[in-house]
């Protein structure tokens, strides 16, 4: 064991479909006892990615990184 423990405040499960009807609110994820929120946008290595497999959150966090550094 590499004894690594889990921070669950940045810990979110997201279940990732191209179907638009999936109820993501039907399941509950714990880590030791304790219920970890959903969301509906996950940050992995860099890019956002939505539950539906859209880019739009990850397209505007680009953009107001760029608005940024212009102005």
């Amino acid at each position: 064991m590499n004894k690594l423990s889990s921070n669950i405040s940045k810990t979110h499960p997201g279940l990732l479909s191209k179907i638009k009807n999936v109820k993501s609110d039907t399941y509950v994820v714990k880590l030791d006892n304790t219920i970890i929120n959903q969301v509906k946008c996950i940050k992995c290595l860099g890019p956002l990615i939505e539950e539906n497999l859209n880019w739009h959150e990850h397209i505007y966090s680009c953009i107001s990184k760029i608005k940024l550094s212009i102005s």
